[in-house]
């Protein structure tokens, strides 16, 4: 994030931790490559003054950059690869098991309409029985 001819940016250590460093924007520019996803960032130094709450900038613990050289550029990583034969496998496994619950399904509700369609013979016929009309 830069304005005002600072930027802020955070730089990341071999372990995971991070710290925001607050630069002049010329040293920005000379990196490269930020880390993100399937990126890794270039390597830098960055030599400045530490501090743990900087009134500054809201009590933030910082690195107000003095220097900084990029030591190795940083490098994209190629996505991996998939083993489409696999994904072949599963798509087929899915469409079998969907078109056997769909044709179960169909069946189910043949069953329970000729139910049904049954219950009500059996209704209209007990009906006319107990009218007289059938013997």
């Amino acid at each position: 994030m830069c304005r005002n001819g600072y930027c802020w940016i955070n730089v990341m250590d071999e372990e995971g931790n991070s710290i925001g460093c607050w630069m002049p924007s010329e040293f920005a520019d000379d990196i490269k490559i930020y880390g993100r996803y399937r990126y890794r960032g270039d390597t830098l130094l960055v030599k400045g003054i530490y501090h743990i709450a900087n009134e500054a900038h809201g009590g933030e613990t910082e690195i107000e950059v003095n220097d900084l050289i990029v030591v190795e550029n940083g490098e994209h990583y190629p996505p991996e690869s998939v083993d489409m034969v696999f994904v072949y496998i599963i798509i087929v496994l899915f469409l079998e098991s969907w078109d056997c619950l769909s044709t179960r399904n169909i069946i189910g509700e043949r069953r329970i309409t000729l139910l049904l369609e049954e219950f009500s013979l059996e209704i209209r016929i007990s009906y006319l029985e107990r009218l007289g009309y059938i013997r």
